[in-house]
């Protein structure tokens, strides 16, 4: 008896503070009640060479977002993605983050504002012409290399073996996954195991806008794995982010779940 009454205050107890946490949780932030956050490359689409500054808008439902948790800008010139550089923001005035870059020469180049926050991920790129270049000349070249890496949402690539560049391979168990089964990585870059990189897993469902994330544990020689339970059956989407001191790439992978 002494044990059962126990067991039923402590319920008591906890369903209490369950129900007061819940309220604390919808009360501290009424952002995070709200729909998919927005990002707008708010800068110019060609100009000069020299020094820019780089400009993305972050909103939600209209209203502006100043307390992203990572905006990073990433900035290279066309057919040099493996060259980009990662530009952290230095200000944030009404949702527009915004960071100092210069142009040294003149060419097309791509931006992407690669923005987290309430916890989304969004990435959209900005395409830019830098001096005197003519963008219908290079425009088809220009389209692929920007499809190719960044907008590739919902396309099935071959089943298990996937490129994202010339220096990082990806292969997965995504099309053999099963609801609570693990998820497992094989990363390499340049032939080789990529270790004690930080490897996070993005993960929505078809037609749904709340995002997942889990991080994945480095098995060793470039093995990582990540534990997640899907609740339901269906079409998912899943983007790896892949980052160590020199590296950040993003896969993007569609698989379903029976």
């Amino acid at each position: 008896m002494k044990k059962v009454f126990f067991v039923t205050l402590m319920s008591v107890f906890i369903v209490a503070c369950g129900g007061q946490d819940e309220e604390d949780t919808q009360s501290s932030d009424p952002l995070d009640n709200l729909g998919p956050i927005d990002v707008e490359v708010t800068m110019d689409s060609e100009g000069d060479p020299g020094d820019w500054t780089l400009e993305a808008l972050v909103s939600q439902e209209g209203d502006p977002v100043n307390n992203a948790d990572e905006v990073v800008f990433e900035v290279w010139k066309q057919g040099e993605k493996e060259d980009s550089d990662m530009l952290e923001y230095e200000e944030v005035n009404d949702g527009v983050y915004s960071a100092s870059y210069t142009f040294e020469e003149e060419g097309i180049y791509f931006v992407i504002p690669h923005v987290t926050a309430h916890g989304m991920h969004v990435m959209p790129t900005h395409e830019l012409v830098i001096g005197d270049v003519d963008p219908d000349e290079h425009y088809h070249e220009a389209e692929e290399e920007q499809g190719h890496d960044h907008e590739d949402h919902g396309h099935e690539s071959e089943p298990g073996h996937h490129h994202h560049s010339e220096l990082v391979e990806v292969e997965s168990n995504f099309d053999d996954l099963e609801r609570d089964a693990q998820i497992e990585l094989t990363i390499t870059e340049e032939g080789e195991g990529l270790e004690d990189a930080r490897v996070q897993l993005e993960i929505w469902q078809h037609g749904d806008e709340v995002r997942t994330w889990v991080d994945a544990d480095d098995e060793g020689n470039g093995n990582y794995t990540a534990n997640h339970e899907f609740d339901e059956a269906g079409d998912y989407h899943v983007v790896i982010h892949i980052e160590n001191d020199e590296l950040h790439e993003h896969l993007d992978e569609s698989f379903t779940i029976e």
